[in-house]
């Protein structure tokens, strides 16, 4: 049996030498097995264990979490899709969004392993190390659904826990509509489901609304995106959409760009991240992001047979009050039309002080709002 003095050594020495979910593992047989024992030892060992579990779960802030997940791929019939897990018990889906890929979840995917999931998040085409079709008549939702459920099949899952943030919120809710069966709940971060409307133009109406120099619609026109980007560099890029988010009242793209960097970097977002995104970027480019978008036209024909339809899947959202998004969807939220929609909404919340990226801004309590949610479903 480990006692307390070997479990308190192997907090402090052999903790950045195991896999995280082996480290939980040990945690709770630790604790199971001193139960019975006096309640001073163990208070001392749940402290320790709380520091264990707590250090475990830094380690999705840094580098080091490249190394742990594995890293995989399918080939789809027009695609090769890379994907990471970690972690075994029932599978959770987390899908990014925009300029993202796998390491948007590097503070969930450590933190559900460590609780008990088989943790899942694949590169959406054209984004990370997944292939990038030249065609952007390969990027409908049709496409993005047929990647999540041969994602699904190569691993054998019949259902799986669904969490999307931004683009990724977008197909949780196409996944849910087209094959209900394979999702046993979904998590909509950042962009709630809006049931589509088939006589209206995405393109025109975000125009109308906002002008030309908005960012969906400054991506739609093949080149010019790809020129303006080329002018600054992946890194003030990415620092653009990740920190000055909330600072443009209409996501006007010369926003994004600036010579002028923050002060200081917030710990969510180090120089480490920076870097990591960078380079990701730096190879994949940004025309498969950019393809998202200018599939936005093909989409809305394309989900003409969901049309205003409601998803009966169990569901949490959760937004951020200095989100754009959030004061754009504000009034729906907090209507009788969303129960109409979302039959089976569990809960919806809204984390003050965060902007568009708040499960990384705010990755604690979203971690925590995520694993109350997801353990009701885990059998």
């Amino acid at each position: 049996m480990m006692s307390y003095c070997t479990f308190d050594v192997m907090r402090r020495t052999e903790l950045s030498k195991l896999p995280i979910q082996v480290v939980d593992r040990v945690i709770t047989e630790v604790c199971r097995r001193q139960a019975p024992r006096k309640s001073s030892t163990v208070r001392k060992l749940r402290r320790s264990a709380a520091d264990c579990r707590n250090r475990a779960r830094h380690m999705a802030a840094s580098a080091s979490l490249q190394d742990i997940v594995a890293h995989k791929f399918i080939e789809t019939k027009s695609n090769r899709l890379h994907y990471v897990e970690l972690g075994s018990g029932p599978t959770v889906l987390l899908l990014h969004g925009f300029p993202d890929f796998w390491y948007s979840f590097r503070y969930q995917i450590p933190f559900l392993a460590a609780s008990g999931f088989h943790v899942v998040a694949p590169d959406f085409r054209g984004f990370g190390e997944s292939g990038v079709p030249a065609s952007v008549d390969k990027f409908t939702a049709l496409h993005q659904v047929g990647d999540l459920i041969a994602l699904l099949d190569a691993l054998q899952v019949k259902q799986a826990l669904v969490v999307g943030h931004d683009w990724g919120s977008v197909y949780a809710a196409d996944l849910c509509l087209m094959r209900p069966d394979r999702v046993k709940a979904v998590v909509f971060l950042s962009v709630p489901y809006m049931p589509n409307d088939p006589n209206l133009s995405p393109v025109k109406s975000t125009i109308e609304a906002f002008g030309e120099q908005m960012y969906t619609v400054v991506f739609q026109k093949p080149g010019q995106a790809e020129a303006l980007f080329a002018k600054s560099t992946s890194a003030n890029i990415l620092k653009g959409f990740f920190l000055r988010w909330h600072l443009s009242p209409n996501f006007q793209v010369p926003r994004f760009f600036t010579d002028e960097d923050p002060e200081a970097l917030p710990q969510w977002f180090t120089e480490e991240d920076v870097k990591f995104y960078a380079e990701t970027f730096d190879r994949s480019g940004f025309t498969g992001g950019f393809n998202h978008y200018r599939a936005l036209e093909i989409n809305q024909e394309l989900r003409a047979p969901w049309a205003f339809a409601s998803i009966a899947t169990p569901c949490m959202t959760i937004m951020a009050r200095n989100d754009f998004v959030y004061k754009l969807f504000e009034d729906f939220m907090h209507s009788d039309e969303l129960k109409a929609f979302l039959p089976n909404h569990q809960k919806f919340v809204t984390l003050e002080n965060a902007a568009h990226f708040m499960h990384q801004e705010r990755h604690e309590e979203t971690n925590e709002l995520l694993l109350d949610f997801l353990q009701q479903y885990k059998d």
